[in-house]
């Protein structure tokens, strides 16, 4: 008898056939782990069997994507009528079978290891290094928490899951990023490990705890994993992140704050956020739904897609962002009087008082809506005249424009400074754009050419001072090559 570990019976029941082979109606040996065909074809990775319990690997992987993409329609076109809603499983979480995807991540060829049941702390005297490592380039991710509160949180000494520290998903991501960024080679490695732990986390199990800040937790580990996915390439899982902060933002009145100083008085009216303990952290909710929507309104712009929906946006009523030192010092709204509906007063060109006072997170967010804006007359353009509205926005971005080139460069490495060179180069994206659908006159040609050499310029600031470059900055390049 052959000890061929390969070997398999000459003829099977049905259904005992390999996936490959049965969907394509070919003899199969059913040999393990590799039958024959699929040996010969040099299609390992593809042959796979169904009879033990739950889905084959291709099965699930291949309804994860359906739905998926069934979800991504379902939020490009919210008013459309849908027969049943698309409720999503955790892609990242394996099932009966003990599946899980292959990560990838910025290395080509890196392996990346299977997430564990649940989140492994590192030692206690390794986390200041991990959270020193994150903080570093924190904004860049896209962080909008208090920094000093959440250092203090995460390092007391309590287990991952107290609700005196931060929600554990969150702390994965920062714990991913840390190690991705450490200069240790031991603790790079682990960063896949962290990665896949925070795929697996993040979402419903997260919102399904009891953590006193499980919402806005939520958000911010929904940011920081679509900023990772989007520069690592994986731009559908990337969308997919954003979508879910935005549904959340929404869903808890982040785009409606129209009164920061309730937040201290009662907690919201669905019950979803605390009242809030004070002014910082009234700031750190202002700062979430402006630091989502940007995310959200830069990345529709860079791939000519739908945002999340364009009459909410259009409706918020939260103040723009002031700094974060401002919160700490008490301060709620801006000194100016603005529009009820901030956005949409912006676009409108009502309180047009933005200068060098503006916090950059402000002026990064205007320039992200200026480039959706830009976008979304360029699908107007084909069907109605949009001359005055052109106008109006290229008004808004030579405004913009100016402010941020007052500015004067510092540090591209300091969190304010890379704020401002980011708006700076979200700003020049919206005005090629917007000339782009004008005639191509010298003058207009010059100016897209000074805004294209503006985009290179700013990354070339940016390039030897930081190991994590913003991937809108890639994107940057992109438009500044089609221009």
């Amino acid at each position: 008898m052959s000890s061929d570990r390969f070997s398999g019976p000459t003829s099977l029941r049905k259904g005992q056939a390999c996936i490959y082979c049965r969907r394509r109606k070919m003899r199969c040996d059913g040999a393990r782990p590799i039958c024959g065909q699929c040996r010969k074809g040099q299609r390992s990775e593809d042959c796979e069997y169904t009879d033990r319990q739950g889905q084959s690997r291709m099965e699930a992987l291949e309804d994860s994507i359906a739905r998926l993409k069934a979800r991504i329609h379902e939020l490009e076109n919210p008013v459309a009528p849908k027969e049943e809603a698309v409720v999503l499983h955790q892609p990242y979480v394996g099932n009966a079978s003990g599946l899980r995807p292959t990560l990838t991540g910025p290395s080509p060829g890196a392996r990346y290891a299977v997430a564990s049941t649940s989140p492994v702390e590192p030692p206690q005297e390794i986390v200041s290094t991990l959270l020193n490592n994150f903080f570093e380039h924190a904004l860049t991710f896209g962080f909008f928490l208090s920094v000093s509160n959440f250092r203090a949180s995460a390092l007391l000494p309590y287990p991952m899951g107290d609700p005196r520290r931060p929600l554990s998903s969150l702390m994965t991501i920062v714990y991913f990023f840390g190690s991705l960024l450490s200069d240790n080679p031991v603790w790079q490695a682990r960063s896949s490990e962290y990665l896949a732990q925070a795929l697996e986390s993040t979402g419903s199990s997260s919102l399904a705890s009891r953590h006193p800040h499980k919402v806005l937790h939520t958000i911010q580990a929904e940011v920081l994993l679509a900023n990772y996915l989007l520069s690592a390439g994986r731009l559908l899982e990337g969308r997919y992140h954003i979508s879910t902060a935005m549904s959340l933002c929404v869903g808890s009145g982040l785009n409606k704050i129209r009164s920061p100083n309730l937040l201290l008085m009662v907690d919201t009216s669905n019950g979803l956020l605390p009242q809030a303990s004070g002014p910082s952290e009234v700031g750190e909710r202002i700062m979430a739904w402006w630091v989502t929507l940007s995310l959200d309104q830069s990345w529709a712009a860079a791939f000519e897609v739908n945002s999340y929906n364009d009459p909410i946006i259009a409706e918020t009523e939260t103040p723009w962002p002031l700094r974060t030192e401002d919160y700490l010092r008490g301060q709620l709204i801006p000194n100016a009087p603005r529009s009820t509906l901030t956005v949409q007063g912006f676009l409108d060109g009502d309180n047009r008082d933005g200068s060098l006072q503006s916090s950059p997170l402000e002026l990064a967010a205007k320039a992200s809506l200026l480039w959706k804006q830009a976008h979304l007359l360029k699908e107007a353009a084909a069907v109605t005249n949009i001359a005055s509205v052109s106008a109006a926005t290229r008004d808004r971005i030579d405004e913009l424009l100016a402010i941020l080139n007052a500015s004067h460069d510092k540090n591209p490495s300091d969190a304010p400074a890379f704020s401002l060179l980011l708006a700076r180069g979200l700003a020049h994206a919206a005005l090629i754009s917007l000339i782009c659908l004008r005639s191509s006159g010298i003058e207009n040609l010059e100016k897209v050419m000074n805004s294209s050499l503006a985009i290179l310029e700013i990354i070339g600031k940016l390039e030897p001072q930081n190991k994590y470059i913003n991937p809108l900055f890639t994107v940057n390049q992109i438009v500044f090559a089609h221009a």
